[in-house]
Parts: C-alpha cells; sequence; structure tokens
C-alpha cells in the first residue's frame, strides 16, 4: 500500500519493527559469516562457504575473529537483537505475534532495501554494501522512531533527504516519553556512535560495485 495511503496503527507498527529487526539481524549474521571467510579464516573457506549448508548457528564465533569489521558488524548484530529482545521482555512485543511465512518485505514501509548475492563477491565489496546496510539499519530504525512520535508513516519520508541519520542531532524532536520510541533512541545512539569506527576500518579497503 501506498505510503500516503496508510493508516497508523500502533500495535501493527510494533510487530512491524520487530519483524524488520528479525530480518536485519540475520542479513547481520550472513555479513560477519562471509566477510570473516574472505579474510581472517579464508583457510577454512572450502568448509564455509554457504550459511544455510555450512551454518554457524552461535554468533559469538565471531566476537573473536581478528577482522575490525567483522567487529564491528558483532556490536552492530548485538545491539539489534538487544533491542527486539527488550521489546518483547516489555510486552510491547509477542514473537508470536510475528507471522514470518505470510509476510511479504515489499509490504513493510521501512524495511532497509538489500539486493546483494553474498556468494563470489570480493572482500572489498562486501566492506562496500556493509557500509551501506549498517547505514540504511540507522535509516530504518529512525523512521520507525519518527512513525511512532507522529502516529503517521508519512513525515519519515519527508524528512529523508533532510537529516543525516548518523548524526546525533537528527534525535532532538523524536518523543522519548513513549518506552518504544526511549528503545529506539537508545539504539540508534549505539549505532551512530560505532560510525566512526566502521568507516576507519574500510578506509582504503572497501570497493565501489561497478555498475
Amino acid at each position: 500500500m501506498n505510503v500516503s495511503k496508510r493508516i497508523f496503527n500502533n500495535e501493527e507498527c510494533i510487530i512491524e519493527l520487530g519483524y524488520t529487526l528479525v530480518v536485519m539481524y540475520s542479513i547481520l549474521h550472513d555479513f560477519a559469516y562471509y566477510i570473516t571467510f574472505k579474510r581472517a579464516l579464508k583457510n577454512y573457506a572450502t568448509d564455509y562457504s554457504d550459511s544455510e549448508e555450512q551454518p554457524i548457528e552461535d554468533f559469538e564465533f565471531f566476537a573473536d575473529v581478528n577482522d575490525p569489521v567483522v567487529q564491528h558488524c558483532y556490536e552492530t548484530h548485538h545491539i539489534v537483537t538487544s533491542l527486539f529482545l527488550d521489546l518483547n521482555r516489555s510486552a510491547m512485543l509477542k514473537e508470536e505475534d510475528i507471522d514470518y511465512e505470510s509476510f511479504d518485505d515489499h509490504q513493510f514501509t521501512f524495511l532497509p532495501s538489500f539486493r546483494f548475492g553474498f556468494k563470489r563477491k570480493s572482500y572489498g565489496l562486501m566492506l562496500f554494501h556493509y557500509e551501506r546496510y549498517f547505514e540504511s539499519c540507522i535509516s530504518a530504525l529512525f523512521n520507525f522512531a519518527c512513525a511512532f512520535t507522529l502516529h503517521s508513516y508519512k513525515v519519515p519520508f519527508t524528512l529523508k533527504a533532510k537529516v543525516s541519520y548518523t548524526s546525533a542531532d537528527c534525535l532532538w524532536f523524536l518523543d522519548d516519553q513513549q518506552p518504544v520510541v526511549q528503545m529506539l533512541s537508545e539504539a540508534i545512539r549505539k549505532l551512530q556512535s560505532s560510525a566512526g569506527m566502521l568507516y576507519t576500518a574500510t578506509e582504503g579497503k572497501k570497493r565501489s560495485p561497478k555498475y
């Protein structure tokens, strides 16, 4: 549905946020997996070349990988997962409310766009796309915070061209009196504070795609 025609519903938006977080940490897991075996543990690349067929289910495996981008991805995954768990603990979101099988990614307003195949991609290209995805995660959480603040899906898109999502200044007008907005703001601040570390880690290593 066109975003301008959607009627805001707080409960539906929380479920949409929950689904979006699940998609986020799934994609972050894949970034950590494929970046790890492209460089830091490339000697094991044959054994771990497909995250579905040769999975590493315990994400703590990546905590000690000697690659600053993987470390950043690990921390980002932790922030996203913690937000999801906080929503569950607060009783605002129940995981059983998320009907994964009936959901279609195209129906979600703020789901970060992601069209990137991991296999047979270079290390430098993965870093480029990880940066973009990290930024889109901050953007998505900010848009959700705007929607809850304004009880509207429309305004975040109006602001998109004017707001720097990696700047703390973008949070000043959010309604932190709402618990869900407070949780989102805290997660956004943590992600923003780690952006500099990521840009330093990828400098001179990332490679832009050729279109």
